[in-house]
């Protein structure tokens, strides 16, 4: 039987037993608590996705190594660890600039947010003479635009106010705001849905937009419309 070689040796102090438990706890009851949620509502993955699964589950695997942790094949370890850091962002990347030139696929990650929302943030201030506070309609393009808008705008769920609740319908009428949603066309009629929330507003020539990354993909062709403030937010003091 052949000795191993020397190899190098972590060593820490013995925890205290407290400082064991709390570790084990926080690695396992929240993640049996998030399956247990989920199988209760019905859901098909742990509520609150992958984090309460894997919170503290790494230091959990080395507390339960011991005191004394041997690295065994350093090499093998540093390139594992190397391809672990490396691998997923060259894969994103690749993702990126490949997909939409082999396979079409329009990612959301890849999406034009900057000059959405610089437009629509320039536009709003041109026609009223303020900086764009609200961004509504399609809730995935109001982020977009939100994101990206110099101003930082708040985001009006219009469809589910209780998700956004700093802001009430009134605010928008005080304070104006972009409605924005996705577009095939050229005379960008509005949804049913934003129709019914904003009768009054007067869609303006849908606004198209190219991706870093355009490939085969159509342009993002955005609708939009302008809520104008109210008389009395006019007349507010800056």
């Amino acid at each position: 039987m052949h000795l191993a070689k020397d190899v190098p040796v972590f060593k820490r102090d013995a925890l205290d037993p407290f400082a064991r438990h709390f570790v084990y706890f926080l690695a396992l009851v929240p993640a049996f608590v998030s399956t247990l949620m989920a199988v209760l509502v019905g859901q098909d993955t742990p509520v609150g996705g992958a984090a309460p699964v894997v919170v503290l589950s790494g230091l959990a695997v080395v507390v339960a190594l011991g005191e004394a942790i041997n690295v065994h094949r350093q090499r093998v370890v540093g390139f594992a660890w190397v391809a672990l850091l490396v691998v997923p962002a060259l894969t994103t990347l690749g993702a990126i600039l490949v997909l939409p030139w082999i396979a079409g696929v329009d990612l959301k990650i890849a999406q034009p947010a900057d000059a959405m929302g610089r437009f629509f943030s320039d536009s709003f201030q041109r026609r009223t003479g303020k900086p764009l506070a609200i961004v509504t309609g399609d809730p995935g393009t109001a982020e977009l635009v939100a994101f990206g808008s110099p101003s930082r705008p708040s985001v009006y769920f219009a469809g589910a106010p209780e998700q956004s609740p700093w802001i009430t319908t009134e605010d928008v009428q005080r304070r104006g705001a972009v409605v924005v949603w996705p577009t095939a066309d050229t005379a960008g009629t509005p949804p049913a849905e934003i129709r019914v929330r904003f009768p009054d507003l007067v869609p303006e020539v849908p606004r198209a937009f190219e991706r870093l990354v355009q490939g085969r993909l159509p342009l993002e062709r955005i609708g939009w419309g302008v809520i104008r403030p109210g008389a009395s937010d006019q007349q507010a003091p800056h």
